[in-house]
């Protein structure tokens, strides 16, 4: 029974998104919170908003995937009355819903502690959830603070702040994600639409999400030349001051230390295999054979979020729509949840 509601209550959830998202005129409850996440983080511009809101109902909110997403587990799903800590990270536009909505899925109670940099969508979702069945209305609490304890933590964040979770929940049944990278991999092949496709996968939210790639795999003598031209497609959506300040910034230091760097009007690329690079920068790593590649890959395999173009791995232009079972950190956090159930 809870397991139909759940996927009747989130796919009607998702159609009531898009019917809104179909019309936003003043005053539209969803235009609100656009402008209000915007002025909060101007990183978060009105475009990167709706592509996450977008990505989130095509990918996880229609009945169709969900029955299918929950098909192996509807014999141990059933409504339970514990509760799971979730702290969500800021980075990209609800970064933290696929967790919210995995809690729920598995028949928990969800204590979210928010970022303060995306304050506002997972509350107002919830609240449409609610306006569908009032019976979500006492599932989902919003923490102003941290607790002290949980019993069940699911916490997304940089390394820094996922060695404090470690430690300040180091008694709980957890999943704890630190700093993860994108790399892809270029071959000198890659046809225009590739490359297009590429410049999403990189400049989408600013390339601050661990799906974001942020280096390049390049054979020793690419020409950038047509790379250039195809990324500039997304310069468009380039409109953060906060990001153009930091580009300039890191132009600026590349010329004072003399290091070699190509400019690309809004990013630059530079010889690197450091993580992560910073905001502005894209890293460039030059191979000799497939043997280089292979063992660049061994090397950095615990940091790795997405590969594109490398094997079994992602194509070119997807790395910003995971499916529903594409998990972060390769944790399925159903799996985690039900073994606790």
């Amino acid at each position: 029974m809870y397991n139909k509601v759940f996927i009747d209550d989130f796919s009607a959830l998702g159609a009531q998104l898009m019917e809104i998202l179909s019309d936003m005129p003043d005053g539209n409850s969803i235009k609100n919170v656009i402008e209000l996440s915007y002025k909060e983080n101007p990183l978060f511009t009105p475009n990167m908003q709706i592509s996450a809101l977008t990505s989130i109902i095509r990918e996880f909110l229609k009945k169709t995937t969900l029955e299918k997403w929950l098909t192996p587990y509807g014999d141990k799903i059933r409504q339970l009355e514990k509760t799971v800590l979730i702290v969500m990270a800021g980075n990209i536009p609800m970064v933290g819903f696929h967790d919210l909505l995995a809690t729920l899925a598995c028949g928990y109670k969800a204590q979210v502690k928010l970022s303060s940099k995306d304050r506002y969508w997972i509350p107002y979702i919830c609240k449409l959830l609610s306006g569908i069945n009032p019976f979500w209305s006492e599932r989902v609490m919003f923490a102003g603070y941290l607790p002290d304890s949980a019993d069940i933590v699911i916490a997304s964040g940089s390394d820094m702040t996922s060695d404090y979770f470690k430690s300040k929940y180091i008694s709980s049944k957890n999943i704890i994600r630190g700093s993860r990278y994108s790399v892809a991999l270029l071959k000198g092949t890659e046809s225009r639409k590739d490359l297009e496709d590429l410049a999403k996968d990189i400049f989408l939210y600013y390339g601050l999400g661990c799906r974001s790639v942020s280096s390049l795999l390049v054979p020793v003598g690419y020409d950038f030349s047509f790379l250039l031209s195809a990324l500039d497609t997304m310069k468009r959506e380039i409109v953060s001051d906060d990001y153009i300040s930091a580009y300039k910034y890191q132009k600026a230091v590349c010329k004072i230390s003399s290091q070699e760097f190509i400019d690309g009007g809004f990013f630059i690329l530079r010889r690197s295999d450091s993580f992560p690079p910073p905001l502005g920068i894209i890293n460039i790593w030059e191979y000799n054979n497939p043997g280089e590649v292979s063992e660049f890959f061994e090397r950095h395999l615990d940091k790795l979020q997405c590969v594109v173009n490398y094997g079994q791995g992602t194509s070119f232009g997807e790395t910003q729509s995971p499916a529903i079972d594409q998990y972060a950190d390769g944790i399925n956090t159903l799996d985690f949840l039900l073994q606790f159930a």
